[in-house]
């Protein structure tokens, strides 16, 4: 069980946010943002393929009975 409040776990979250910034580059945080947006993309259409191709095996099977 966790002894931190949820006012003091912000407060934690929010100190190791302030302690990282400074290291970080603008163009690094612009790359991850491209770079998440695109594996989102691509899960996205990756679900969507896969998901189209089972319905497709499914009625095809459906039609040789």
């Amino acid at each position: 069980m966790s002894s931190k409040t949820p006012p003091q776990a912000w407060g934690t979250v929010g100190g190791s946010l302030a302690a990282a910034l400074p290291s970080l580059y603008a163009a690094q945080v612009l790359e991850a943002m491209l770079m998440a947006g695109l594996g989102a993309v691509v899960s996205f259409f990756t679900s969507y393929f896969l998901k189209s191709l089972v319905r497709f095996y499914k009625k095809r099977k459906r039609r040789q009975r």
